[in-house]
């Protein structure tokens, strides 16, 4: 048994369940429109053994959030909406061909829902999504403003030391201070420490002596939001 758009040609199927039993459960498509509920054959090309008319209504949905959230801050969203299985809320690219959505949570959580910002300021666009299809049936305009941070400790320190660091920023969820070699790519991380256990932190030097530098990281796609340089001079000993 398949639901299929009532234009579509004959053995066509879209989603289907087999009849082992007198009664199945099948997913409405995401469109409105005229539909057909075929009964196929099970040999190719699935012959239609019934058919019956269904219409299906459109649905509606509505978000309602902050006009402006800092980036990377977690904000809610009240939705109201089909809920049904798998629908989701996300955020996404003003573009719906770039992403869609960066990040979601699915309704069956409840209304509101908790999203994170993203990262990197800009406009961005929340969605309501059904399960099926990923078809969007709301839409709402937000803006995610720039924030800012720093990080600071000594300029010297001994290899394999522990040395204090302080730091400003968002501190949201999962924010770190990491220390890397110089010139480390982005978004790569060694030692570190989240910024949720306080202003000042502690770190311990590598073993080997070099330039380095503390990066204030986002806990959610590790962007640098600040940096200063460090160097780890190499120690001795005797025996």
């Amino acid at each position: 048994v398949t639901i299929v758009a009532k234009s579509a040609r004959e053995g066509a199927y879209e989603d289907y369940q087999y009849v082992a039993k007198a009664a199945v459960t099948l997913r409405a498509p995401p469109n409105a429109g005229e539909y057909e509920i075929r009964l196929l054959g099970a040999a190719s090309p699935y012959p239609t053994l019934a058919r019956r008319a269904l219409t299906l209504e459109a649905v509606t949905a509505t978000l309602t959030a902050p006009a402006q959230v800092a980036a990377g801050k977690p904000f809610q969203v009240t939705w109201t909406g089909p809920n049904n299985a798998r629908d989701y809320v996300g955020i996404g690219d003003v573009d719906p061909k770039k992403r869609k959505y960066i990040s979601y949570v699915y309704t069956r959580n409840g209304s509101p829902i908790t999203l994170t910002a993203p990262d990197e300021a800009g406009d961005y666009e929340l969605r309501y999504f059904l399960g099926t299809g990923d078809t969007i049936v709301a839409a709402k305009r937000i803006s995610v403003g720039a924030v800012s941070a720093s990080v600071s400790g000594p300029a010297e320190v001994s290899a394999g030391a522990k040395f204090a660091v302080t730091w400003q920023g968002p501190n949201n969820p999962r924010d770190f201070i990491t220390m890397v070699k110089a010139g480390t790519a982005e978004k790569q991380y060694d030692r570190y420490e989240y910024t949720s256990r306080g202003a000042k932190l502690e770190l311990r030097a590598p073993d080997a002596p070099g330039q380095y530098e503390l990066r204030y990281a986002t806990g959610q796609t590790y962007a640098t939001l600040a940096r200063t340089a460090i160097v780890v001079t190499a120690v001795t000993a005797s025996i």
